[in-house]
């Protein structure tokens, strides 16, 4: 029973983009030229996988980091450039990746979601990230990804 229940994982696993298996919310923040100076952090997140329709699967993955900012570096952060570098690493991680971009748009809560896919699942990513306090800053990513099965 638990050979079954490993290769079962195994399978599900394997079904999973390389952009979301990838997927780093700590990599994506070091590649983006607008990101906040932060003296200190604190993240984390989770992934859980479930049996789809017919075989098939769900994968879903969330990460959170959190940013405590000076006074003079919180004043600085130009919160509208960073998601813009954010989403840009994020098109060209899905294009890297080989899956293509299906829609997406800005969210009203200060961020933004991009749907993608490939021939044998779909995927959506949404970013959000706002201020809480004085020189606080927490950016929160949630992938999902279900095969087209």
């Amino acid at each position: 029973m638990a050979a079954l229940l490993a290769n079962d994982c195994v399978a599900t696993h394997a079904q999973q983009s390389s952009f979301f298996s990838k997927f780093s919310l700590n990599l994506l923040m070091g590649k983006s030229s607008a990101r906040p100076v932060c003296n200190s952090v604190a993240g984390g997140g989770g992934e859980e996988s479930s049996p789809g329709a017919a075989g098939g699967f769900q994968e879903r993955k969330w990460e959170s980091f959190r940013c405590g900012m000076k006074a003079d570096d919180a004043r600085r952060f130009d919160e509208a450039a960073f998601m813009k570098s954010l989403r840009e690493n994020i098109e060209r991680d899905i294009e890297a990746s080989g899956a293509h971009m299906d829609g997406g748009g800005d969210d009203d809560v200060g961020g933004f979601h991009i749907e993608y896919s490939s021939e044998s699942m779909q995927g959506r990513i949404d970013i959000t990230g706002k201020k809480t306090g004085e020189g606080i800053y927490e950016l929160k990513a949630v992938l999902e990804e279900k095969s087209r099965k």
